[in-house]
């Protein structure tokens, strides 16, 4: 069989989420044309997908080395790195997507991958001036939009945020992380109803994505509309509401019923702090520090 034809298996097996078929055809390919690159460019995504990150690695760079002047093999090397854990690897994931960025500009689709690349590792203004010369360039690239509405987030722009996220769902109905960055701007903007309902529907979009992100971000919206969340707070407003001098006694009287019902008060503070500060730093951390792959992985 011609290594083209295996190459083609190997191409299709990925598009369906067949790793270890997609790595076989292409190492069959290579056994066959030892310098055959779109086989090992196969490989090195089958690779990566699988989880051998030191095979995929080596594949990768052996191949840059062979065709360092093409912007994709470098955008590959960064997507295999971007799957290590630790800041140190998103860093050096994201010099190998500066650099297939600067061999093509007008690619929307690395432009998203370095863009989205900075913002995990908080080069946020950096990143926006990237995302916003590609949406530039591809208005309607959803990728793009995406990764600005995130960016948009993270520098307290939530009208930006929430015009860029409405009109990624707009283009992209369908799209599970879409609803997910819809989510997190209505979260952001309090409208706990409206995150819950795009969480729900990237879950259903996709089962396959972090399920216990997307469980969280559902019980935490559900949460915020929870009675005993409106409950927790009537005390906070009623201490800090009135205006000076009259605030003084509210947080003295408030001071006297913590000590005077002690442990209680102790316990249902501490219990609805834990829960709320636990469940939001998880949830951003494993948001954050999801690898990108690209349109080809």
């Amino acid at each position: 069989m011609k290594p083209t034809v295996l190459v083609d298996r190997a191409e299709a097996a990925l598009d369906l989420g067949r790793s270890a078929e997609a790595a076989r055809f292409a190492a069959e390919a290579l056994a066959l044309d030892p310098n055959d690159g779109d086989a090992k460019y196969a490989l090195a995504r089958a690779q990566r997908d699988q989880g051998r990150l030191d095979e995929a690695e080596a594949t990768a760079r052996d191949l840059l080395a062979q065709y360092p002047e093409v912007a994709w093999n470098h955008h590959l090397l960064g997507s295999v790195i971007d799957h290590r854990v630790g800041m140190a690897a998103k860093r050096q994931a994201c010099a190998h997507y500066e650099q297939a960025y600067r061999l093509r500009p007008d690619d929307a689709d690395l432009a998203e991958d370095y863009a989205d690349a900075m913002r995990r590792t908080d080069r946020l203004v950096e990143a926006k001036r990237v995302a916003v010369a590609g949406l530039r360039e591809s208005p309607d690239h959803v990728g793009l939009l995406r990764v600005r509405a995130r960016l948009a987030l993270k520098l307290d722009e939530p009208l930006v945020a929430s015009r860029l996220s409405r009109r990624a769902l707009a283009l992209a109905p369908e799209d599970a992380e879409a609803h997910e960055v819809r989510a997190a701007v209505a979260f952001a903007r309090d409208r706990y109803v409206v995150a819950e309902r795009h969480e729900l529907e990237a879950l259903r979009l996709q089962p396959s994505r972090n399920s216990w992100v997307a469980r969280q971000g559902i019980r935490e919206a559900r949460y915020m509309q929870s009675p005993w969340y409106v409950v927790s707070l009537v005390p906070v407003g009623l201490v800090f509401a009135p205006p000076w001098p009259w605030r003084a006694l509210t947080m003295a009287v408030a001071a006297a019923a913590f000590v005077c019902l002690w442990p209680i008060s102790g316990w249902a503070i501490l219990a609805n702090l834990i829960y709320f500060v636990a469940a939001r730093t998880a949830i951003c951390a494993c948001r954050g520090s999801r690898p990108r792959g690209g349109p080809l992985g």
